[in-house]
């Protein structure tokens, strides 16, 4: 997550250092990773009024390129979900 200009975060932490023999959540083995997924939805109907020239320039205006057109209908969909949708297939 980014903080935008004049954003702030407070923060109040502890840390201790451990060693794998104490206890396995000290042990490198034992890290794991989390990432933030958002769940989007796209409204249909508001992007049935756009032209393709005004999807084309909404999908581009994304900075994480989430979002594509599908080159039979004219639809905008998320990248990911096209992906899994056509692996299925």
């Amino acid at each position: 997550m980014k903080l935008r200009r004049g954003q702030e975060l407070k923060l109040r932490a502890i840390a201790r250092k451990g060693i794998g023999k104490d206890h396995a959540k000290w042990s490198p083995a034992s890290t794991i990773t989390f990432q933030f997924e958002p769940e989007i939805h796209i409204n249909e109907a508001l992007m049935e009024t756009l032209t393709l020239e005004q999807k084309k320039e909404w999908v581009e205006s994304c900075p994480t390129k989430v979002f594509d057109i599908d080159p039979n209908t004219h639809q905008v969909s998320q990248y990911l979900d096209r992906f899994i949708n056509s692996s299925i297939q």
